[in-house]
């Protein structure tokens, strides 16, 4: 829970009016959160979600556009008026790929991801039971580990203003 809020305050650190924020992956539990707490503070959000049925989530702040994160136009559409772009979508770096095209079109500089501990960094300082933790995700779910570890290398190569906020 620390997390969702460390990452709605970097989202929301910038001293200009707010135009509001994108949260893409609304509907899962980290997303929903994320909204959640963005629109309890006041924030405008424009949701996105593959089943936006599931967000049962009523707000007069509250906007939310249906899609698939293969779908480039709606993603543009999406993302084209925030201030900060929030992903919650989990282990899909082609999904990363097409936000970050999305808001390079749109001009929108801030970024903040919702990772996993599986994505290192160099500060981090990992004990037997990380280490075990990661070791036992990467052969458990092998695709999903390669899916967020390469989403991680696509924002970092990125020139935006971006944060990896990493869950465990």
């Amino acid at each position: 829970m620390n997390e969702v809020v460390a990452a709605h305050r970097l989202v929301h650190a910038d001293r200009r009016a707010p135009r509001g924020s994108h949260c893409s992956g609304a509907t899962g539990r980290t997303g929903h959160l994320l909204v959640r707490q963005a629109l309890d503070a006041g924030h405008t959000i424009t949701a996105y979600a593959r089943n936006p049925d599931r967000l049962h989530v009523d707000h007069p702040k509250l906007s939310v556009v249906a899609g698939q994160l293969d779908d480039d136009k709606a993603i543009l559409a999406a993302v084209q008026n925030a201030d900060a772009v929030i992903e919650g979508v989990g282990a899909v770096s082609d999904g990363t790929r097409r936000i970050l095209a999305a808001m390079d079109n749109s001009g929108v500089r801030r970024f903040v991801v919702v990772s996993t501990c599986s994505v290192p960094a160099p500060q981090d300082r990992p004990d037997a039971k990380f280490k075990a933790l990661v070791q036992f995700v990467k052969t458990a779910a092998p695709t999903p580990y390669r899916e967020v570890r390469r989403a991680a290398e696509i924002v970092r190569a990125s020139a935006l203003d971006w944060r990896l906020v990493r869950v465990a």
